[in-house]
């Protein structure tokens, strides 16, 4: 097989484009119109009509931690999601092959960490930050720099998640993608803002359904026209795409059975044990058990919607294996074959291509939404409360945490346009979120399962995780941009390409490229940069701690520990898990930790 380069496509490209491209018509952009209207009602309804009100600050955060499950799962579903799930798995598949497939496994490993020893410590919180953990278990500065990274990696986050949909919107409707992305980003920020946690989550409801009602259309029709699944499964086998995992120990292979495993747990144990926005949702719920219910609930979607995209990826393989619409220029990105591929193979049917779009930007704007709601929460708790020790009025309150959410829009509305430059979403998002992540991470994880390591070992830990995580992700990026690191995509062809002259394209064999000039650092896969680095970094805590900077583990509360390491706590310490499902035991709970967590401080100061 080859891979086929074009030289001069512009030709090709308008021929094509003339004859065989469709764009979306007026009952397309009627379904996309409605799914907007319909999220900006939502939240028109939760900020004037609701009957419960929206004006409290509980209300407004956490929905007066009364929300009911499958809404609230649903939810969390929808916000972790994203456009670069729906747009980025497929590209990934259709570019690299399936082995992101197999990320799909660690997905219920997650779950499992995440109900049993996360939600637990967090729960007897009853917190509306998940960062004052940190100020309980070791000092408000700790609490500080977890917030300020929570801060800088959403800004940096949400525009990625608005890029993707309006790259697909100016794909299959050629409307810029620097006019639909403001529309669409003003629209969010207004029913997040006058609406809430409970516009939010409501949305996300709406929007969840349709982004897994959309994949499923995608797929179904997309196996129809390719003749089958048995087609789709010979063709992705010839070009190499459908494969067995691979179960290399080489941390510079791109995928490897290990890598999205053991990678996969620790980046969304990170995206959804120890995120704000994730913990925020679990706060709305009325109990643990409740959680419990809605955390199956979340990872049954989740798993079901990844694997829905990656099918996405081998259906388009398939439809396209003799006509590459990036090789002749159709598709000027990866991230495009998937809008040009539901065009192809919706356009038949009046709404569906909308249905699809909608689909799209309904996970992008989950996510946002619910990454504003979660960026004002912690401005309020962690910056203006903790930090410069202010407490604002009722309405004052409800002023800033309006103002925060308008605000932080702007600024990631912004900030889109510099996305566009930056290479690959699926890379590019993992690379990131790893930057601020790491550190995040390894502070939370020393707290809860090394009771023995104290605030300065948990910082220093937390530093080194950071410094290498920030050099390995700069160099990788840089040697990316720069070329001079690349990797080698599957074989695709043009020999069925309508109107192709054969000056336009040369053959040339298929050949990995040589990446052995870049140092190791920056060659290893980026799915093990996060990994690598909290190892490091908890490393080092634990020395540190080994040679004098440690609690006294009679010090330690237990209730500020996971449940799993409470056994190493002196007898008589651990005192069960508290599922907090009586509201007033949480509360005289939550009094006694602050209680002890006050006279803490005294003693140091």
């Amino acid at each position: 097989m080859f891979l086929l380069q074009a030289m001069d496509t512009t030709t090709v490209a308008e021929g094509l484009l003339e004859d065989d491209f469709h764009t979306m018509g007026w009952v397309d952009i009627s379904v996309f119109a409605i799914m907007l209207a319909v999220s900006t009602l939502i939240g028109v309804y939760f900020a004037y009509c609701s009957p419960q009100g929206n004006e409290s600050e509980a209300d407004y955060l956490v929905g007066g931690r009364s929300m009911g499950t499958i809404p609230v799962a649903l939810s969390l579903f929808a916000s972790f999601i994203s456009g670069i799930a729906l747009l980025g798995y497929p590209a990934e598949v259709y570019v690299f092959g399936g082995q992101v497939v197999y990320n799909a496994l660690s997905y219920p490993l997650t779950g499992l960490l995440l109900g049993y020893q996360l939600l637990p410590v967090f729960r007897n919180l009853r917190t509306l930050s998940v960062y004052e953990y940190l100020d309980r278990r070791f000092s408000r500065k700790a609490r500080f720099i977890a917030s300020c990274l929570f801060l800088v990696s959403h800004i940096v986050w949400l525009p990625i998640v608005i890029y993707v949909p309006a790259l697909a919107f100016e794909q299959v409707t050629r409307i810029n993608l620097h006019v639909v992305g403001p529309v669409v980003c003003v629209i969010c920020i207004y029913y997040t803002t006058v609406g809430g946690v409970k516009a939010v989550v409501w949305t996300d409801a709406v929007q969840a359904v349709m982004m897994l009602l959309c994949v499923g259309l995608v797929v179904a029709k997309g196996v129809m026209e390719v003749g089958g699944l048995g087609t789709v499964w010979q063709r992705n086998m010839d070009t190499t795409r459908l494969e067995a995992p691979v179960w290399d120990l080489d941390p510079t292979t791109r995928h490897t059975i290990f890598s999205l495993i053991l990678g996969g747990v620790v980046r969304h144990t990170a995206d959804l044990g120890l995120s704000q926005s994730i913990i925020q949702r679990y706060m709305a719920l009325p109990s643990l058990r409740a959680c419990y219910r809605a955390t199956a609930i979340f990872m049954v979607c989740t798993v079901c919607l990844n694997l829905l995209a990656c099918f996405c990826g081998f259906t388009a393989a398939a439809y396209y294996h003799d006509c590459d619409p990036l090789t002749v220029g159709i598709a000027q990105k990866r991230d495009q074959i998937v809008p040009m591929f539901v065009l192809d193979v919706l356009a038949n049917v009046p709404g569906l291509t909308g249905l699809f779009i909608a689909g799209v930007f309904s996970a992008a704007m989950s996510s946002l939404s619910t990454g504003l709601n979660s960026i004002s929460a912690v401005v309020l708790e962690d910056g203006l409360r903790s930090m410069a020790g202010r407490s604002p009025s009722e309405r004052q309150t409800r002023w800033l945490l309006r103002g925060v959410v308008v605000g932080a829009g702007l600024v990631c509305l912004a900030l889109m346009f510099v996305v566009e430059h930056l290479g690959m979403v699926v890379q590019l998002n993992a690379s990131l979120s790893a930057m601020a992540a790491a550190p995040q991470f390894t502070l939370f994880i020393a707290g809860l399962f090394l009771p023995w390591v104290n605030t300065r070992a948990a910082l220093l830990g937390a530093a080194v995780a950071a410094a290498m995580v920030g050099v390995t992700v700069i160099g990788a990026q840089a040697n990316i941009l720069s070329g001079a690191l690349q990797y080698t995509p599957k074989p695709v062809s043009v020999d069925g390409c309508p109107h192709l002259a054969p000056p336009n394209v040369t053959l040339a064999h298929l050949r990995p490229h040589d990446n052995s000039e870049v140092f190791w650092l920056f060659r290893i896969s980026y799915l093990w940069y996060q990994p690598l680095a909290i190892l490091t970094g908890l490393l080092v805590a634990s020395v540190a701690a080994l040679a004098g900077w440690r609690n006294d583990l009679a010090d330690v509360d237990p209730r500020l520990v996971a449940p799993v390491s409470r056994r190493f706590l002196p007898e008589g310490k651990y005192r069960g898990d508290d599922h907090g499902d009586d509201p007033a035991t949480q509360e005289a709970l939550l009094l006694e930790l602050r209680t002890l967590s006050a006279a803490k401080d005294a003693a140091k100061e």
